[in-house]
């Protein structure tokens, strides 16, 4: 499976990404990321929609439409080559032996419909509803957290992340869309909230790739997002949603479950 790291030319994080994976013998490769904050004007004019923007969610700093245009850019790569299947890194992770343990097991776990696995998510709140909830989560996976085991289930909820994820053709296409033909979402908006992009998204819990102590390149304000005035009716209607699904969800499984027993 193809790997890549999605990083600024001449970053100084490629230098520990490099160690980081080598210890764990990850072959993968550095693609080279857009740096917003040296996009001219005529440029950001070009490649960002600020009016829809501001009329979707919020305003994108330089920074955040450089990342997406990043990750844009890397789906259609994907989508191009005709790539079946790929990891998505950023250069602020690292990884540790779970990594080699999901490369060597994904194919045993991995759903048919999938769009995205999240193997990280950078939402509180949804991480305490998975911990929660993780008795009810669809699979147990080969592989421990500090000694928790880790499970993956369907998302219904704002997982959040685009630092660390599995992504198919199909998913890459579907992100290319949300963001097309100018980018008007963040990366880490249309990977990991369902209600944004409606794609086939799972989570693994707990998070299997971490996130350095170090200050963002991109200059993500998440409080821009929580606070943006856009978005207080679709949270009230995303909470709707996610309840309902989430109980269709379990009653569907535990129909499935009680008819098994019937047949047995």
């Amino acid at each position: 499976m193809k790997i890549y790291v999605v990083s600024i030319p001449n970053s100084m994080r490629r230098k520990n990404i490099v160690k980081n994976f080598e210890k764990y013998s990850i072959d993968f490769e550095f693609f080279d990321a857009v740096d917003g904050r040296k996009l001219s004007d005529s440029q950001i004019k070009d490649l960002y929609d600020d009016n829809k923007a501001k009329q979707l969610a919020f305003k994108l700093t330089r920074a955040q439409v450089g990342c997406a245009l990043s990750h844009k850019a890397l789906y259609q790569k994907m989508v191009s080559e005709n790539i079946p299947e790929m990891l998505v890194f950023e250069d602020d992770v690292f990884i540790d032996e779970n990594i080699e343990l999901f490369l060597n097991t994904y194919k045993n776990f991995k759903p048919k419909n999938v769009d995205i696995i999240l193997l990280g998510s950078v939402c509180r709140k949804f991480l305490r509803t998975q911990k929660f909830f993780s008795w009810l989560m669809l699979k147990k996976l080969p592989f421990k957290v500090n000694n928790t085991t880790c499970r993956m289930g369907k998302s219904y909820a704002s997982s959040g992340g685009a630092h660390a994820y599995y992504i198919t053709k199909q998913g890459a296409q579907k992100m290319i869309d949300l963001n097309s033909p100018k980018v008007c979402y963040v990366a880490d908006m249309i990977t990991g909230d369902i209600i944004v992009s409606g794609h086939n998204l799972y989570v693994i819990f707990p998070n299997i790739v971490g996130l350095q102590d170090v200050d963002s390149e991109i200059g993500v304000d998440y409080n821009i997002y929580i606070k943006s005035n856009k978005l207080k009716f679709s949270k009230f209607c995303r909470m709707l949603m996610i309840k309902s699904n989430f109980f269709l969800n379990f009653m569907i499984n535990y129909k499935t479950k009680k008819l098994h027993k019937i047949k047995k």
